[in-house]
């Protein structure tokens, strides 16, 4: 998988965000990712685990456009109605048709497609024992062979999402195009940003047909090999892999008319998003120390002076 760093000054070559899938335009610096831009590079190879799929979908591909789209649904153990904590260690199992909330993901397949199989494991059970549970799911989906995989969606749950994410890069793996649905923040979206394609999804179940139903556009325009726009137009997450494509305009130009563009207040796109982070209140000040007692928490490693027991740094001398 090739990878590039951007486009300097006055370069006329950029870098793409994405899954292979034509998502943002991530370059050093410059405005908005001009019309037609990602289709320059519809086609290309994506690497995804170890193997390597068109940019527009998995191996699996129904020939006619017509016909009906083979769906394997994933969930865990509480969509499945088997109860909460204390189902955290079910048995991976698989279920003919739709089982919980994908009755709501049948209803938005209409006559599209048709949930073939249903495949449900306990939270704990599945992080706990990734490697035997993911393969688990690649032998239930040989032998189901489907066009499509749904996972969740999760939402804000960890350990959901952590299997929704290894669920779909398993399908990946095996050609299966494969979209989930989590919040931005879920573990399975910071461990697995670059395996998965991931529809944001907010906190709660209360969003699920919504969210279901997003999903469902992308996995069918995989399945269909229709090439899928950026993230911000197609709505999944950014992935955070870069690809070379060719600008028509250079950097340098690009940067100087979102300057000039910001300068007279007209709209612009920048090729950076910024991600906004939420505002904390600061609390009420102690206006007497005495007696406080102070607790410091930092992610900065801390260790003794003179560092006695040589503990590496951030930067290696070799």
């Amino acid at each position: 998988m090739s990878v590039g760093d951007g486009d300097g000054v006055g370069a006329g070559v950029a870098v793409e965000v994405g899954i292979g899938l034509g998502e943002g335009s991530g370059s050093g610096v410059g405005a908005g990712m001009g019309a037609g831009v990602w289709a320059a590079w519809v086609g290309m190879a994506v690497e995804i685990g170890a193997e390597v799929f068109l940019a527009v979908g998995g191996g699996v591909v129904t020939s006619d456009a017509t016909a009906k789209v083979r769906v394997v649904h994933y969930i865990n153990q509480f969509f499945a109605g088997l109860g909460s904590e204390e189902a955290n260690d079910t048995p991976l199992q698989v279920k003919e048709g739709p089982v919980g909330p994908g009755g709501a993901l049948q209803q938005a397949l209409g006559e599209q497609g048709a949930v073939v199989s249903t495949i449900f494991a306990g939270d704990n059970l599945f992080v706990s024992n990734q490697e035997d549970a993911v393969g688990q799911v690649a032998a239930a989906l040989r032998e189901i062979k489907p066009d499509l995989l749904l996972a969740g969606p999760a939402f804000d749950a960890g350990c959901y999402g952590l299997t929704c994410a290894l669920v779909c890069k398993a399908a990946w793996e095996l050609g299966i195009s494969a979209v989930t649905g989590m919040h931005p923040d879920n573990a399975g979206i910071s461990a697995y940003q670059q395996d998965v394609l991931a529809i944001p999804a907010g906190e709660s179940p209360v969003e699920m047909a919504a969210t279901l139903k997003s999903m469902l556009g992308p996995g069918l325009k995989l399945v269909r090999k229709e090439p899928l726009g950026p993230a911000d137009v197609e709505g999944f997450l950014p992935t955070g892999i870069r690809r070379l494509y060719q600008r028509e305009m250079g950097g340098g130009r690009r940067a100087v008319d979102m300057v000039r563009d910001r300068v007279l207040g007209r709209p612009f796109v920048s090729e950076i998003p910024a991600r906004p982070y939420d505002m904390v209140d600061p609390p009420d000040p102690i206006l007497d120390l005495r007696g406080v007692t102070l607790g410091l928490v930092t992610p900065a490693g801390i260790v003794p002076r003179g560092n006695p027991t040589s503990s590496p740094t951030p930067y290696p001398a070799r």
